[in-house]
């Protein structure tokens, strides 16, 4: 028995799905080609055109992300789930301190300075939220017929976590209200406490963005400005067309860059509209990928992240424990919504947004939390496979 619990030859660090690790690789090669190939213009601005030193960061932080999803790998479920609480509380506070009292950055505090560099809080908060949610709807199965029980343990949590991110970064609490509704609607909460809280979301979202404006002056910028990004997305698509053009030149940009790429691109270093396209090497990396590798490149993209998506469902559908069947549906969804965000945005079919391309945009924070999270569903792998490091019991979550 405990020759089986040695670790395989070739597999201690890589163990889990093969294909998922090839799939992350594969990305994040072609995110060292696209954030080398488009951050020259912010090494100018900012490194002194250092451009070595902006794409060293970047590495550093795919390095620090692979680490990660090795380590959350290798620490078992059981474990994971016992802090899940605890880290959510602490997630709560710091997105609290951002709020608060972090340095304003286009209208929005949603970095805090941790040894030089920025990090989004936002992005590390959606883990120890899953986690959460998946250890109650596994858990307390019996008491969700309660419906006090699922106010306060589901609703409540989920809405003060979406409720302090949505001042700041509406796309992302929306993306995490929708997650946690998907998760809560798998984990069997009864459908009438969930249609209930959706309209009632709906009713709230609406009088903020439109209602409340009209007879207050005192809203939040923010506010206003995902308003304002609503409307023009919308008369970009009616008769005021040229209107709303000056007023999205970002998605325009985008639009054209795409246009530029035809079927092969320009080749790496030669896209033209990356000059001009601002956050083309995070926000809009997706067009910047197209302007350079064409209709293949995009291909390739997309076909990547749904090979992804394949390999997530496959391990939920062999997952025989609800709790493992929650995680990895949550992170999947996830990372799999905020890539097609993403790309509806650069070709127009979404208002603009911050959401980056995961494992591809530069930006240290949602490359970290995006490993973690894989990290997870490899771990779950791995107990499914029974592939075990020595000393290592079964988890039985």
């Amino acid at each position: 028995m405990k020759q089986e619990l040695q670790p395989r030859e070739g597999r201690y660090y890589f163990r889990g799905d093969r294909q998922i690790w090839i799939i992350v690789f594969l990305l994040m090669l072609i995110s060292v080609v696209e954030v080398y190939s488009t951050t020259f213009s912010l090494a100018y601005r900012r490194a002194g055109g250092d451009t070595f030193g902006v794409i060293s960061w970047h590495v550093a932080f795919l390095a620090l992300g692979v680490g990660m999803m090795f380590l959350f790998q290798m620490i078992p479920i059981g474990r994971i789930a016992k802090f899940a609480m605890p880290m959510l509380v602490v997630s709560f506070f710091v997105l609290l301190f951002t709020l608060l009292f972090a340095p304003e950055r286009n209208t929005a505090n949603r970095w805090v300075e941790l040894f030089g560099k920025s990090v989004q809080p936002s992005e590390f908060v959606k883990i120890p939220l899953i986690l959460y949610l998946a250890y109650i709807l596994a858990k307390k199965q019996k008491e969700l017929k309660n419906f006090s029980f699922v106010v306060v343990n589901l609703f409540v949590v989920v809405a003060v976590i979406c409720g302090v991110i949505v001042t700041q970064d509406f796309s992302t609490a929306l993306l995490l209200a929708f997650v946690s509704f998907v998760v809560m609607w798998l984990g069997r909460v009864p459908r009438r406490y969930l249609i209930s809280v959706s309209f009632l979301s709906v009713f709230v979202l609406s009088a903020l963005l439109w209602v409340a404006p009209k007879f207050s002056d005192s809203l939040p910028a923010r506010v206003i400005t995902w308003r304002n990004r609503i409307e023009r997305f919308v008369s970009n698509n009616e008769d005021n067309a040229q209107d709303a053009r000056d007023k999205t030149w970002q998605s325009q940009c985008a639009k054209t860059a795409i246009a530029n790429g035809l079927l092969w691109g320009k080749g790496p270093g030669n896209g033209i509209e990356m000059l001009t396209l601002p956050e083309s090497y995070a926000d809009f990396i997706f067009a910047a990928l197209v302007e350079e590798g064409g209709l293949i490149g995009a291909i390739v993209v997309m076909a990547l992240y749904l090979w992804l998506m394949l390999r997530i469902y496959v391990i939920m559908q062999a997952s025989h424990r609800p709790y493992n069947l929650y995680l990895c549906a949550g992170f999947g969804l996830l990372i799999s919504i905020q890539a097609f965000i993403h790309i509806c945005i650069s070709v127009g079919l979404m208002p603009v947004t911050g959401q980056t391309l995961p494992l591809v945009s530069k930006g240290g924070s949602s490359i970290v939390a995006t490993c973690i999270a894989l990290g997870i569903i490899q771990n779950v792998v791995r107990q499914q496979k029974k592939e075990l490091y020595e000393g290592e019991k079964q988890d039985a979550v």
